[in-house]
């Protein structure tokens, strides 16, 4: 069915990616501990610190420090110049 439609699904490490990314977009900023709490069931925790890595790398989320903690957010630029989340 999929195929009649053109339809195309992500797979399992690109829906935990995608979980990550909404996750630190509902909260704004947020510190690495603080983002798996709502998506245990769907990221295991052990994944998120890497995702949230490779998402700093590819310039999608900022990575800065306030008062010694250090915090993510979503980065402003244009997304259009951001590599895709998955090579």
């Amino acid at each position: 069915m999929k195929r009649a439609y053109g339809k195309l699904e992500l797979n399992d490490y690109e829906k935990q990616v995608q979980k990550v990314y909404e996750k630190l977009q509902a909260l704004g900023y947020a510190q690495a501990q603080k983002i798996p709490d709502g998506i245990k069931k769907s990221v295991p925790p052990k994944k998120v610190t890497p995702i949230i890595k490779q998402l700093v790398e590819k310039g999608i989320f900022i990575e800065f420090k306030e008062q010694g903690k250090t915090f993510y957010r979503i980065s402003t630029s244009n997304p259009s110049k951001i590599s895709p989340l998955v090579p």
